[in-house]
């Protein structure tokens, strides 16, 4: 085979593709979860202590990636993932894939708690440098915004550095749970003792986009 064609075969996209048959049959039950166990889910998730607005973010993560794998067949695979990655955060999910909070070990406990923290100090002294304490003196922290959603409508600037800093804190450490649940960190199994300094890796999955919970941040710094 000629090195040029060679080189083109290595390059080809993976076939993110789904037929209407396999797209419905996956997808069958997540619709029904939307349309009868939704109002139930919502109301799981807020007496256990999720934000109402954490809720609206994975539903519309949901939601959205369903209606464009309806109408894209070449990314189905794609929107797939992201539907799993972010419906598996709401209860009654009923595509229950890896282990819930209560199997994690008390190792892996320990290194979410003690990331949250440094996430929570990082987006803070991020966040004063932009409000003032900078060489310019200058107060930039307005340009700190959230991210646009459906419920909040367009993303506007935060109130202060600590709903900054706790927005992060979660993400982050909700970030690095999937990072353990997908075995993207770590080479231990799931819910046992793991060396946190092993390289945390975001698979390349043949597509520009970034699967929902592998972001760096909730909010746009850029």
């Amino acid at each position: 085979m000629p090195k040029r064609q060679e080189k083109h075969n290595m390059l080809k996209k993976k076939d993110n593709s789904m037929n209407d048959e396999e797209w419905n049959a996956w997808t069958a039950d997540v619709r029904v979860f939307l349309e009868e166990n939704l109002e139930a889910s919502k109301e799981q998730a807020l007496t256990s202590g999720m934000d109402e607005e954490e809720f609206d973010d994975y539903l519309e993560y949901v939601e959205r990636e369903l209606t464009t794998g309806d109408k894209r067949t070449y990314k189905r695979q794609i929107c797939k993932d992201i539907i799993q990655k972010n419906g598996r955060e709401l209860p009654f999910w009923p595509k229950v894939r890896g282990l819930g909070a209560k199997n994690w070990h008390t190792d892996e406990l320990g290194v979410f708690e003690h990331l949250g923290v440094i996430e929570n100090e990082a987006s803070m002294a991020y966040w004063n440098t932009y409000a003032g304490e900078n060489s310019l003196g200058i107060d930039m922290s307005h340009t700190i915004v959230q991210r646009s959603s459906k419920k909040r409508g367009d993303g506007v600037r935060y109130e202060n550095g600590e709903l900054f800093a706790t927005q992060n804190q979660k993400a982050k450490v909700q970030k690095a749970k999937n990072a353990r649940t997908d075995k993207h960190w770590g080479t231990s199994e799931i819910g046992e003792p793991f060396d946190f300094t092993v390289a945390w890796v975001v698979p390349f999955t043949g597509s520009d986009e970034t699967p929902a919970g592998d972001e760096d941040a909730s909010s746009d710094n850029s």
